[in-house]
């Protein structure tokens, strides 16, 4: 495990991790964010109502809200850049578990590779080499994604009265 050997995972792929957990902690903040726009509640509300549960639990609320709010009036398709970015909030989550929730060990070749386990249900393991650029590519994207429903929250805040 990375604890017992410091050298497993290089500086480089500490500060990409860091930047990683940094840019899912806004993105977590954002959606129940914007739960709470959706609902007309305060973000105060919105934390002692929704912030408790998992982030892909919140995404999936989120998701029903914005279907309710947006697409079953009307849809036209015109929504569509939200739900793929919802769908993609998902991803980058999944990932950001896929880093932070894993056993690190080298490959064959030196390289850096996460190991994630599952036991629901069945037995799994999965390895995958992790490279510094990826995880930093990650990084952006979720933050990208939460500057982009921060402003929809936004936007939802200033249709209310």
């Amino acid at each position: 495990m990375a604890d017992d050997n410091p050298d497993l995972v290089s500086p480089e792929h500490t500060r990409a991790v860091g930047l990683l957990v940094l840019a899912v902690t806004k993105l977590d903040s954002t959606i129940t964010d914007l739960i709470g726009a959706t609902l007309d509640v305060n973000a105060f509300e919105a934390v002692a109502a929704f912030h408790h549960q998992q982030l892909t639990g919140r995404i999936d609320t989120v998701t029903a809200l914005l279907d309710l709010h947006l697409r079953r009036p009307k849809d036209d398709g015109q929504f569509t850049a939200i739900f793929d970015k919802l769908a993609a909030a998902r991803s980058v989550a999944d990932y950001r578990n896929t880093i932070v929730h894993a056993a690190w060990i080298k490959d064959d070749a030196g390289h850096p590779m996460s190991v994630r386990f599952s036991a629901r249900g069945e037995f799994r393991r999965s390895r995958q080499t992790q490279e510094i650029g990826e995880i930093e590519r990650r990084a952006g994207e979720a933050r990208e994604i939460a500057e982009f429903l921060a402003g929809l929250a936004s936007q939802f805040r200033k249709q209310t009265p």
